[in-house]
């Protein structure tokens, strides 16, 4: 008889309080994340994202998309944000992977170009390069000028120049991506930069 009052006062005076914080942290922490939740938009294959980061300000992750030349491939994708107070934000996040034999631990400039357009980089920064067998993966941070990446949209045939310490390389968007860039206009790009 002593050892089971001893073990219901362990529960009551350990465990009991236990359960009654883990459930009240479950309830505030759900809500949070329901209000904010992140959405899938654009076209039937979700081509972005988009949620709500602050009262009238939608901060949008544009999915990655493939270019590529002889060898080597890659991908890009943008992240911005729009809305009230969002004029100050008037830069374009764009973190993109190249596979490829050659190592380049760090480039100096990004370019995106259409025949009307140039989205050059304010800056370029390396965020891990790593090598498995012959193939070399780098992964790379620039900003872009928020109205010139806006402007790319307008055409759908993109090109991609890097310059680094040994020279610059261009690559090419796949017919995939151009697609992509053509849905993007219609369904984000153009709402997004009308004044």
């Amino acid at each position: 008889m002593p050892i089971q009052h001893l073990t219901a006062g362990v529960f009551v005076s350990r465990v009991l309080p236990l359960l009654f914080f883990s459930v009240a942290m479950v309830l505030a922490v759900v809500p949070a994340c329901v209000s904010t939740g992140m959405k899938s938009s654009g076209s039937a294959s979700g081509d972005y994202l988009s949620f709500t980061v602050g009262e009238g300000v939608t901060q949008y992750f544009i999915r990655p998309l493939a270019f590529d030349r002889k060898d080597e491939q890659g991908e890009i994708d943008f992240t911005f944000r729009e809305g009230q107070g969002a004029q100050t934000m008037d830069t374009v996040t764009a973190n993109f992977t190249i596979v490829s034999t050659a190592i380049r631990k760090t480039l100096t400039a990004v370019q995106l170009r259409t025949d009307s357009t140039t989205a050059t980089s304010f800056s370029v920064s390396t965020l891990y390069t790593e090598a498995k067998g012959d193939e070399v993966t780098a992964r790379y941070s620039a900003k872009l000028p928020r109205q010139a990446f806006y402007r790319l949209f307008h055409e759908p045939v993109w090109t991609l120049l890097i310059t680094g310490p040994t020279g610059s390389m261009t690559y090419q968007f796949t017919s995939s991506s151009k697609g992509t860039v053509t849905q993007l206009y219609r369904d984000l790009i153009r709402v997004a930069e009308a004044p």
